[in-house]
């Protein structure tokens, strides 16, 4: 690009029809590393003046992480390259971050930059990642049903106790491979209680596993809605309690045997006998 080449009006901005409706933060560079124009946006969302900006490379305000990727990118553009959807961090005067994400244009010999401040779908992004490794990781087991029974995620927890892996559970109706014949009138009914009524279920059950058997499991059926409040989606945790079941068991015949008698101890004469009394 040249350097001699006179900067066209900010109008010409309109000729890109989509990009210049997305406008947010316009910058204007010819052959050089330094910004030959920004919008006013730039001064008021990162805080410095216009000629702060005008007067340093732009390197310099980009985080010191980003600065190689961002050179490239900027390479890339003189060549005519295309590189949009870029991001990278740039800074406010008050030393905190912003995530901007990229569309460039060239018009004549000078280019044009248009960004978005995506710093908050970022942050989404990092949270929903942070949940995604929560849910595969947990020990119970987790999935999700569409609306008609279907499995739609599968998380390791649930390969573990069930036995299944996600890539041969996933697209298959929980009815035809998890639900035991005694459970599935009650389940049946607890997920259309949920679709109906958006509420949370909560019930013990009896599933089978790959391979042949049963396993006890406590469950949690839970609405997962869309935007307009519409139940589409049924998350299901469900936690072996098989083992809880047997040391139930197990107190309870500890607790009738209590009650038939027991081991009578006479410590004067140290003799033991047994009575029926309790």
């Amino acid at each position: 690009m040249s350097k001699e080449a006179p900067l066209p009006e900010i109008s010409e901005v309109e000729r890109f029809g989509e990009l210049g409706a997305r406008l947010k933060l316009l910058i204007c560079l010819n052959d050089s590393t330094q910004f030959k124009y920004v919008n006013s946006t730039w001064t008021d969302l990162l805080g410095w003046t216009r000629e702060e900006l005008l007067s340093r490379p732009f390197l310099d305000f980009v985080h010191p992480e980003d600065r190689s990727p961002s050179a490239q990118t900027y390479s890339d553009a003189q060549e005519g390259i295309p590189r949009h959807g870029f991001r990278n961090r740039y800074r406010k005067k008050d030393g905190e971050y912003l995530t901007l994400e990229w569309v460039g244009v060239v018009v004549g010999d000078v280019g044009f930059s248009v960004a978005q401040d995506v710093s908050q779908v970022v942050r989404n992004e990092e949270r929903l990642r942070i949940i995604q490794q929560v849910v595969l990781n947990a020990a119970d087991s987790i999935l999700v049903l569409d609306f008609s029974g279907r499995i739609v995620d599968w998380n390791l927890g649930a390969t573990q106790t069930l036995g299944w892996t996600s890539d041969q559970m996933l697209g298959k109706h929980w009815v035809d491979v998890l639900l035991s014949d005694e459970a599935k009138e009650t389940d049946l009914r607890e997920f259309e209680e949920v679709a109906n009524s958006g509420r949370t279920r909560v019930f013990e059950t009896v599933w089978q596993v790959a391979g042949g058997g049963f396993v006890d499991l406590a469950v949690s059926l839970s609405p997962v809605k869309d935007k307009t409040g519409r139940v589409h989606l049924i998350s299901v945790i469900a936690r072996n309690i098989t083992g809880d079941i047997k040391i139930a068991a197990t107190l309870r015949q500890m607790e009738r045997l209590a009650h038939i008698g027991g081991w009578d101890v006479d410590l004067h004469d140290m003799s033991v006998e047994w009575t029926e009394e309790t």
